[in-house]
């Protein structure tokens, strides 16, 4: 998420993979750590590399959103065979963090009651 405050982008589902460059130097990383995967990897992957792969990442999370987590029966959460397992625990990779925290948000707002208060 800091990545896209940064760049003035309210997700990493919306932020251009084309915005994504290496880090020249070590103040810049300083100034923002979450870079430090562009500045390690700056000689062995090329930067059009490294944008294909966080726009399938994108992709992959758009259509899980849209697609998969509809029908994943979370109450199985802490069981390890579970689909809901591994998307709430081992995706952490892959899965953006934000997705998770936005459906999740968007189930209990559709599941609550209204309750006035006296």
């Amino acid at each position: 998420d800091d990545l896209c405050e940064y760049n003035g982008y309210s997700s990493l589902i919306t932020f251009p993979a084309r915005v994504i460059e290496h880090v020249s130097n070590k103040k810049e990383l300083e100034e923002y750590q979450y870079r430090e995967i562009l500045f390690k990897y700056k000689e062995k992957i090329p930067i059009e590399d490294l944008r294909l792969r966080f726009g399938f990442i994108q992709q992959f999370n758009t259509y899980l959103v849209k697609s998969v987590l509809p029908f994943i029966d979370f109450s199985r959460f802490k069981s390890s065979s579970s689909i809901s397992n591994v998307i709430c625990h081992e995706a952490e990779s892959c899965v953006f963090s934000r997705i998770k925290l936005d459906f999740l948000q968007n189930v209990l707002d559709s599941t609550s009651n209204h309750v006035e208060v006296t």
